[in-house]
């Protein structure tokens, strides 16, 4: 099929019209389109191998239900810690050649800094900038280090918004991205509703996937 001589414009009716029949904000699907994309980009990279998928977009993987919208990446480093060597690779990310899909990414704007939530978790913050036609959506994504991820990663497609290839990518675990969640709100980094927290792992477990992990759970539960 030939591909629309503005792609950009195509892009955005497409996603208008997709907005229009899930009754979704039409930023919020640009948002999302555009973290797709990157990720298309980095799956199609050298560096493919080197970061792991994590955090909300998780839900996307596993086809379940999301409860708010996702508007950043979160992923495992596997690589330098370094915020000048990350740039390096996510410049290296920005510009690969891939079939065109209507978005720009502005590597002029690549900005790092690192983050420091607790004395236990280090990372990198990448913010840049992505342009659909006039239309500007400012990325970010969040980098953390030294997890150890049980079973290993899986390689797992993300699901797109249009008929677009895919992005192949390294995720996490069902185990792992349940773990983490577990932690984390045992040190109170966040403060959900219990719905809101089971419904992520009910999801995740309700898969016909055997698990190597044997899941025990403390009790009493009064």
């Amino acid at each position: 099929m030939t591909p629309p001589k503005n792609m950009s414009a195509s892009v955005r009716q497409r996603l208008l019209n997709r907005a229009k029949r899930d009754r979704r904000p039409f930023n919020e699907l640009l948002q999302y389109y555009a973290m797709e994309r990157f990720l298309y980009r980095l799956s199609q990279s050298a560096h493919a191998e080197r970061f792991v998928l994590k955090g909300a977009l998780m839900l996307r993987v596993w086809r379940s239900p999301e409860l708010r919208p996702t508007m950043d990446i979160d992923m495992l480093g596997r690589t330098s810690n370094e915020e000048a060597d990350i740039v390096v690779q996510i410049r290296d990310i920005l510009t690969k050649d891939v079939a065109t899909d209507g978005l720009a990414f502005d590597i002029d704007s690549i900005q790092a800094e690192r983050i420091v939530e607790d004395a236990d978790y280090e990372g990198i913050r990448i913010r840049f900038l992505a342009t659909l036609g006039s239309a500007k959506i400012n990325m970010r994504i969040d980098i953390g280090f030294g997890d150890v991820v049980y079973p290993d990663p899986e390689e797992s497609d993300l699901p797109t918004l249009l008929d677009f290839p895919p992005p192949r990518l390294l995720c996490y675990s069902r185990e792992s991205s349940i773990s983490e969640k577990f932690e984390a709100t045992s040190f109170g980094e966040i403060v959900i509703s219990v719905d809101r927290f089971l419904s992520p792992i009910v999801s995740a477990l309700s898969t016909n996937k055997p698990s190597p992990v044997k899941w025990i759970a403390p009790g009493p539960w009064a």
